[in-house]
């Protein structure tokens, strides 16, 4: 008896077609989570520095602090901010602090105070 030797499995052109293929979309995912890990971290920065901001922003609405510049450790960081307060109109004062880290702005947050309190 004669056996038939059809073509059985793949070629090695179909194999390297379709390993080429998968390497792209798996470089695809990997580049995906990257830039998933960045932006996260990016958003991490940017609550952390508006967590700065508010606290500095209360310390100003509560009379806690006069001081227009410093320095905050959080989350294992340094963060630097400065406030400004220009002069009161009616009565009210509009407060704005910038939070720096690395020497790049990460957050500006606006407050007020009303005169007299």
């Amino acid at each position: 008896m004669r056996r038939d030797h059809r073509r059985e499995g793949f070629t090695l052109i179909e194999m390297l077609v379709a390993l080429a293929v998968f390497s792209l979309a798996a470089m695809a995912l990997v580049k995906l989570s990257l830039e998933s890990t960045r932006t996260t971290a990016m958003m991490e920065r940017k609550a952390l520095g508006a967590v700065v901001a508010d606290k500095v922003i209360a310390e100003a609405v509560l009379g806690l602090s006069s001081v227009t510049q410093g320095q905050v450790q959080m989350a294992g960081r340094q963060w630097d901010w400065i406030r400004h307060t220009p002069v009161s109109r009616d009565g009210v004062n509009v407060i704005e602090v910038r939070v720096f880290s690395d020497g790049e702005q990460i957050a500006r947050r606006l407050g007020h105070r009303v005169d007299g309190r």
